[in-house]
């Protein structure tokens, strides 16, 4: 059996795409020194004498080192995978790396490389990071392959500082022989906190803004779970009445393909004051370029502590007309409903009261705008009269109902 690995001591090579790593087989893609460039700043810079590289197609990382926390781990298990040094993983608060042989912190820089039997590749990068007395310090990369170009590139860049995310991470794609971003992230004591940013790569203007945010509190990646269903913030919606979730100032999102707003936010104080979505592809009709709408929500925020939602739907016409409005309260039906079937012909309205339930006068249409139903409601049960109607709009049917039950013929 093979096995391919040194220890050695040399100068910090900065580049990513320097081709420094033993990759004989695999190039490194034409690219940016985006390290050099993205860097926060100079606390994270260190020349780390010790270089380890480890081909885990052979042997494991952690017959090197072994991961603790204020102590060595005696009874640490081998393991084949680089467990705890996989994708977007930036490492426990309390673990700590320590060198197998001499049972002390590790200090110095990790290099993982595998073998690719099937394509043919050996030696290709995965991994490479920085390690200051046993917690991550400097950055942490993580290699992608360009099987079109057969090369490796940078995936992602975390800048580390006492194993913890400092200031920015980043995430890449490598498109058409070009490396583009793809993710950008922000942090503070370790959290995510402040500026955003995704972009497409892949629609027809090539390298496309698609989300933007400025976060102020928000549930970051849990050591080794990725499955935290929160990312950035894109393309979810949050609960309204949980603290963790809360942004500051405009969240927008944008269409791929045409650019224009999809979805536009507003927060203050970390509370959400308006959320407007629009069409994308009914401009192509219209005569005007700006954006129509898709719905308009406002959040009205009471002083006792409920939450009152104000939404309008639209149909997809040139001139915005209204399809449905309606409201909630504390997440149930509240205030005025109307429901259109096409734009001008009115199909549904009436009342809820603060429970959710219907209150007062419902009337139904049928598609021409003609009246077909109107009756009484009183917390949601059918209470006083129903009139029935025909095609024609002329009563036909007028009833007495108390509690959802008829006790009264009028007509």
């Amino acid at each position: 059996m093979k096995i391919n690995y040194y220890f050695s001591k040399a100068i910090l090579i900065f580049s990513l795409c320097s081709g420094n790593l033993i990759s004989q087989s695999l190039p490194r893609c034409p690219c940016r020194n985006v390290e050099l460039e993205l860097i926060p700043d100079s606390s994270i810079i260190f020349d780390y004498a010790s270089k380890l590289e480890i081909n885990t197609s052979y042997i494991s990382w952690n017959d090197f080192i072994a991961l603790g926390d204020e102590e060595y781990p005696e009874n640490d298990e081998i393991s084949d995978v680089p467990h705890n040094f996989h994708s977007n993983c930036f490492g426990c608060l309390n673990t700590k790396v320590y060198a197998r042989k001499s049972k002390e912190l590790f200090t110095g820089e990790i290099n993982f490389l595998r073998d690719d039997i099937e394509r043919n590749f050996k030696n290709i990068p995965i991994q490479r990071i920085q390690i200051k007395e046993g917690l991550k310090n400097g950055y942490e990369v993580h290699y992608n392959v360009d099987d079109n170009q057969k090369c490796y590139y940078p995936q992602l860049i975390a800048f580390l500082k006492n194993g913890e995310p400092y200031k920015k991470l980043y995430e890449f794609e490598y498109v058409e022989g070009k490396l583009k971003f793809k993710n950008e992230e922000s942090y503070k004591n370790g959290l995510l906190y402040g500026l955003t940013k995704t972009y497409d790569n892949y629609g027809k203007n090539g390298h496309q803004l698609i989300y933007e945010a400025n976060i102020i509190n928000f549930p970051s990646r849990e050591c080794c779970n990725m499955d935290h269903s929160k990312g950035n913030g894109l393309h979810f919606s949050y609960p309204l009445n949980q603290d963790e979730f809360q942004f500051e100032g405009i969240r927008i999102e944008y269409f791929a393909n045409s650019g224009k707003i999809s979805w536009v936010e507003q927060w203050n104080n970390g509370k959400i004051q308006f959320r407007n979505s629009y069409y994308d592809d009914i401009n192509k009709t219209c005569k005007l370029k700006h954006e129509y709408p898709y719905e308009a929500i406002k959040y009205i925020y009471t002083t006792d502590g409920e939450i009152i939602e104000e939404s309008i739907k639209f149909f997809s016409d040139c001139n915005s007309s209204i399809e449905l409005v309606r409201s909630t309260k504390n997440y149930l039906p509240y205030g005025k409903y109307e429901k259109y079937s096409e734009p001008g012909q009115l199909l549904e309205k009436g009342n809820y009261n603060n429970l959710g339930q219907k209150e007062g006068i419902w009337e139904l249409y049928n598609e021409r705008g003609i009246i077909m139903e109107r009756t009484n409601y009183e917390s949601d049960q059918i209470n006083g009269i129903q009139e029935i109607f025909n095609e024609k709009g002329i009563l036909f049917r007028k009833l007495r109902f108390k509690e959802n039950k008829i006790i009264e013929i009028l007509k």
